[in-house]
């Protein structure tokens, strides 16, 4: 992992909620926040949640952070 200064992605945000009007509150609130993160100069990935676990969209997203890795377990 890289420091947060040389990161290509500072933040990621990974919504975690019940049902599809608790996803649509959450992206709201997520896009505010992600433009007040950019307007400071700090990258922002707002993840889209999938039919996935929790933990596994946490897995994906740190090994996608290492260098070399493909982020789907195979590297």
């Amino acid at each position: 992992m890289l420091p947060p200064k040389l990161a290509p992605i500072q933040v990621v945000m990974i919504p975690i909620y019940k049902g599809d009007d608790q996803l649509a509150e959450i992206r709201t609130r997520f896009e505010a926040i992600a433009a007040q993160l950019k307007a400071k100069g700090i990258s922002v990935k707002n993840r889209r949640p999938r039919q996935r676990a929790f933990g596994l969209q946490v897995r994906r997203i740190r090994t996608q952070g290492r260098s070399g890795a493909s982020g789907d377990g195979t590297s």
